[in-house]
């Protein structure tokens, strides 16, 4: 009858002693921590172990020249099907060998081995470059020429090769290597020089063909890149990067650019100020000195096109602007200061400056203007 009594209590006391022991146990092997009297940890518990699943597992080693290499296989490569050239409008050449971004996978690489019987690989995080040639079955690597002109090369916009090898075959095939979107107007983006800089969403392919066949026949890109880039699509050198000087005058151009933009409200006054250069039509002399005489001006609103005011200088000398979006600047007289000039190299000389005005006549002038959309 004591044995009975006595057994529950002995069996707890057994449990108890034996999640002790299981405790101190996985204690000593590190699994959990030990801590002391004063709560400090006595033994830390390891790094969780490697596992092939879960936040645990070990990352691959990072991908490099020679490891990218060993993954490609020549008896491979040879099984596969010709691809035409045009498959490859988006990658640059050197000496007429694809340059291709490791990054780009080795399914691209061997397709391109398998067409060009050589690539320049380019390892754009450790700026490495190589170029393998595949010949009897087995890979011979070389270092290349340059190697920084390369990696300026692959690193930029895929767009600019594209635009390259259309070039390279107009007029004999206007659709290579692709159907080519239409071309986009860069005279209001800022210019270096005559050169247009193409900002970040006015950097396109239809950008980059306007800018290819007017003007001086080339394109500042900004995007993605160390130091603008001047782009010359129809000479053999095509790429060069600014100097220190150039870059500054870019970022300078930029700057003004983006201030006038949101200054006025409008790309139109943004482009007039800071677009390509405009000259001045000396047919429209005469009409502009007695305008200017009289003092007639067109007065146009922040909806007013590039080309509206433009117009507006060469037929009148001036205009008057206001900002629909904000009434609590101007509104601003814009003058062309050369208005006399009949000369047919004048390019516009602009200025422009802010009108003293009565706020209530100011509204009125603009609700003529707001009635007027509507």
């Amino acid at each position: 009858m004591l044995l009975l009594r006595t057994l529950p209590g002995v069996l707890s006391a057994l449990a108890i002693a034996a999640i002790v022991f299981t405790l101190e146990c996985n204690a000593v092997r590190g699994i959990l921590p030990v801590y002391g009297e004063d709560n400090s940890i006595v033994h830390p518990p390891p790094n969780p172990p490697a596992t092939n699943f879960g936040r645990a597992s070990t990352s691959a080693p990072p991908l490099t020249l020679d490891s990218f290499i060993t993954q490609l296989s020549p008896s491979r490569i040879d099984q596969l099907q010709a691809r035409s050239p045009s498959y490859y409008h988006q990658l640059p050449l050197h000496q007429n060998v694809p340059i291709i971004n490791i990054q780009s996978g080795s399914q691209l690489v061997g397709q391109a081995l398998r067409d060009y019987r050589s690539v320049v690989l380019v390892d754009s995080i450790n700026n490495k470059v190589k170029r393998i040639d595949l010949r009897a079955g087995r890979f011979i690597q070389q270092d290349v020429q340059n190697p920084n002109k390369v990696l300026l090369l692959s690193s930029l916009d895929p767009n600019v090769h594209t635009l390259r090898r259309h070039l390279q075959h107009v007029p004999e095939d206007p659709h290579y290597p692709i159907t080519m979107p239409s071309p986009v107007n860069t005279d209001h983006l800022p210019h270096l020089e005559g050169v247009p800089v193409l900002p970040e969403g006015h950097d396109t392919l239809g950008h980059m063909l306007y800018a290819s066949v007017n003007s001086e026949e080339s394109f500042w890109l900004v995007k993605h890149v160390r130091m603008p880039v001047e782009v010359r699509p129809n000479i053999e050198d095509y790429v060069a990067e600014a100097g220190s000087r150039a870059g500054d005058r870019i970022r300078g151009l930029l700057t003004n650019y983006a201030a006038a933009r949101n200054k006025y409200s409008s790309a139109a006054m943004a482009g007039l100020l800071h677009g390509k250069k405009i000259s001045v039509d000396p047919n429209l002399r005469d009409q502009r000195v007695d305008s200017m005489r009289q003092n007639r001006y067109l007065e146009l609103t922040s909806g007013a096109s590039r080309s509206n005011m433009i117009d507006a200088l060469q037929q009148y000398g001036q205009f008057h602007y206001y900002d629909m979006h904000r009434m609590s600047t101007g509104p601003f007289k814009v003058k062309l200061d050369n208005y006399r000039a009949n000369a047919p190299d004048a390019h516009m000389s602009i200025s422009v400056r802010e009108i003293d005005f009565n706020p209530s006549t100011f509204k009125t002038i603009v609700d003529k203007f707001r009635r007027f959309r509507v």
